[in-house]
């Protein structure tokens, strides 16, 4: 598995959209991310977690469930007022390459009183130049295919 980007967009920390690009040279991949406290590197790591199994880790916050851009909720604060947050994924594997995205959107339900609506999981892939749908219900089959949950420590963990 190679992991070609990662887009997040309102995503903690991230406001807007942000793609990181990631080496996709077969004997050089090997991805150190480095900055000081609250730059974002666990962000970055729990965004890959989520957007693969709809999991993120955010121990030491008074709301770890909430994963839009604080300073984006605060501007849009009113009521039914909407935002996205999504994690898009480009993962080769075994000569194909994925598309994962994952999106929850947002409503303000009473000025500030955000609420999530339930997550989207979509996973297409790259055949002959066409991208291609995998069929609604078959999406975790393929990303467990890719990267089984069990093993995901193992590629993105922080120290």
């Amino acid at each position: 598995m190679l992991i070609k980007s990662i887009t997040m967009n309102n995503f903690r920390q991230f406001k807007g959209k942000q793609t990181l690009l990631f080496s996709c040279n077969v004997e050089k991949n090997v991805t150190v991310l480095l900055g000081d406290n609250t730059f974002g590197k666990t962000t970055i790591l729990q965004a890959f977690n989520w957007c693969l199994y709809g999991f993120a880790d955010f121990q030491k916050d008074s709301n770890p469930d909430f994963l839009m851009n604080l300073e984006l909720a605060e501007e849009l604060v009113g009521i039914q007022q909407k935002c996205e947050v999504s994690v898009e994924l480009v993962i080769i594997h075994k000569d194909m390459e994925y598309i994962v995205a994952r999106k929850r959107p947002y409503i303000d339900r009473a000025c500030g009183s955000w609420s999530a609506l339930g997550d989207q999981l979509t996973v297409s892939y790259k055949e002959q130049g066409i991208t291609k749908q995998v069929r609604e219900g078959e999406e975790r089959a393929i990303i467990n295919s890719i990267l089984p949950h069990s093993l995901a420590g193992y590629f993105f963990f922080d120290t």
